[in-house]
């Protein structure tokens, strides 16, 4: 038996070993798994991944529409959605572009993540807890994505990897004005006293996976008179920073300029807007916001916020019931007008979550956690899609919605294998 593993690949032992731990508890016995060695191994490795990015739902009212989208406006469903998840209609994991018009599957993206694993040397995820996060469409008819809390992936319209760019990369991915990637890493750590401190940064990429910049976030709090927000969770938190949003301004607004990132700091409940050109911190604000996600720079000249509104201690708790939206107007004066229609629908989020306020002030948001997506305005509900089996709700890593029109040139190319 030893003989025969030491001749299986590395991706086939971690396989063999997690089907036979799985079998090992429901007391099989090992016996068993070196009969036909691929199906069983299969069968344990897609347990692991649902156990793994699935949880039991909170409240079973949430999806009593069923799995997929539910119209409620129809009048709203327009556009496309992208959508990475664990999809309970299938139980694995995949990228979906979704034509709001019909809830059809106009294309999806099914990356191996075992492969993925065999040709990085991140140690920061296994291959059964793949979560492809904030994918960009490319226009050869690929995306780039986040393999979450490890490195960036460049697939193909058919799936291939087209490369892999080694790192510590987690949460958002947008692309700057030059058409780089930017979003947050984790950069070696500072020196002392912050050595302990996990040293969250900005990072840009090009699009061939180039590791272009990183600026940490901790030193530019620290260059612009903000060391005591850093400090009021460090030491005893060493993810003091947390930053989970980078986002660009491409316009000129009431006090930002173009080319601004409002960065999200989730921990201290900060929220930011840096100036790179100067490495100013150019305005800032600690709440109202609790735990939040997601700064959008408006083309109306306003600055918008998800608020998580959680206790982050576990069990994780929503203060209100449900997460709200916050708006920073032109005057810098916070408001929360969605507060009444975001509690009838009682959308929310723990953790995560995302958020974009559409051309007619409608906003989309993704409840990650929960594993839905809903459009609402101040009038309620429009849509809602639901990644559910009505046991479950299967986890979602940050989707993009795409107005008419606004769908990236080239997402729709097909697979031509060959």
């Amino acid at each position: 038996m030893s003989e025969s593993l030491g001749k299986l690949s590395w991706t086939q032992k971690v396989r063999l070993f997690a089907a036979a731990y799985l079998l090992l508890l429901n007391g099989i016995g090992l016996g068993f798994i070196f009969r036909e060695e691929l199906e069983p191994v299969a069968q344990a490795a897609n347990i692991m991944g649902q156990d793994l990015l699935t949880h039991p739902l909170t409240t079973d009212w949430r999806y009593d529409g069923g799995f997929g989208l539910e119209v409620l406006d129809p009048s709203a469903a327009e556009g496309h959605l992208l959508v990475s998840g664990f999809f309970m209609d299938e139980e694995a994991v995949s990228l979906r572009l979704i034509d709001l018009s019909s809830g059809e599957t106009l294309k999806a993206w099914t990356p191996d993540p075992y492969e993925i694993r065999d040709l990085t040397d991140s140690t920061l995820q296994t291959p059964d807890r793949f979560e492809p996060q904030s994918p960009i469409p490319m226009a050869d008819g690929g995306l780039i994505f986040i393999d979450n809390q490890g490195p960036l992936v460049r697939i193909d319209a058919c799936s291939q990897i087209v490369w892999i760019a080694e790192g510590h990369q987690h949460h958002s991915l947008e692309l700057d004005l030059e058409g780089n990637l930017i979003g947050p890493s984790v950069d070696p750590p500072l020196p002392a006293p912050y050595e302990s401190l996990r040293n969250d940064s900005i990072a840009r990429f090009s699009l061939d996976g180039d590791k272009l910049e990183s600026t940490s976030v901790a030193q530019i709090m620290i260059d612009n008179g903000l060391e005591h927000l850093l400090n009021a969770n460090f030491p005893y938190n060493k993810d003091a920073v947390h930053l989970n949003d980078v986002e660009v301004a491409r316009h000129d607004g009431p006090f930002w300029r173009v080319g601004d990132l409002a960065l999200s700091l989730r921990v201290i409940n900060l929220v930011m807007i840096y100036r790179p050109s100067t490495g100013e911190i150019v305005w800032h604000s600690v709440g109202p916001w609790q735990k939040q996600h997601d700064p959008d720079f408006n083309a109306d000249g306003t600055l918008s916020v998800f608020g998580n509104d959680t206790i982050d201690v576990e069990p994780r708790r929503l203060i209100k019931g449900h997460s709200d939206i916050y708006i920073v107007g032109r005057d810098k004066v916070i408001r929360t007008p969605y507060t009444q229609a975001m509690a009838a629908a009682q959308v929310g989020t723990e953790t995560q979550g995302l958020l974009d306020i559409l051309p007619n002030d409608d906003a989309y948001v993704e409840e990650t956690d929960r594993g839905r997506l809903v459009r609402i305005g101040a009038d309620g509900l429009k849509w809602r899609f639901n990644n559910t089996n009505g046991k479950s709700a299967g986890v979602l890593n940050w989707s993009r919605h795409y107005p008419p029109g606004e769908l990236p040139q080239g997402a729709l190319k097909p697979c031509r294998a060959g």
